[in-house]
């Protein structure tokens, strides 16, 4: 039984070559499979601030993307939500809140 049903049986025969060619590669320690295994155990994040939105006076709680990933949702134990224009890190629209405690 085929564990790819919607191959062809040419598209199959590859597979398993490529397959076969792979099991060989990391059975004789093939430089390759090294590098990809020695970059797949990295742990280190390159973070870095790009703008920095500023327009709450209390610690900001929520996060979020909207509309067409253009925009930001903020919100801040100031009693704020504010939409941003990720792009340009400017405020769109600041909207008063009953509560500051928002979920």
């Amino acid at each position: 039984p085929s564990l790819l049903p919607h191959c062809k049986m040419g598209d199959q025969n590859q597979i398993n070559d490529l397959k076969t060619k792979i099991q060989k590669a990391r059975q004789d320690g093939s430089a390759a499979f090294d590098s990809v295994e020695s970059s797949a155990n990295r742990t280190e994040t390159q973070i870095q601030t790009r703008k920095y939105l500023r327009g709450h006076f209390g610690k900001v709680y929520a996060c979020d993307w909207a509309g067409a990933q253009t925009q930001l949702i903020s919100a801040s134990q100031d009693g704020k939500l504010i939409i941003w224009n990720a792009r340009t890190a400017n405020k769109i629209l600041a909207i008063p809140l009953r509560s500051s405690w928002v979920m």
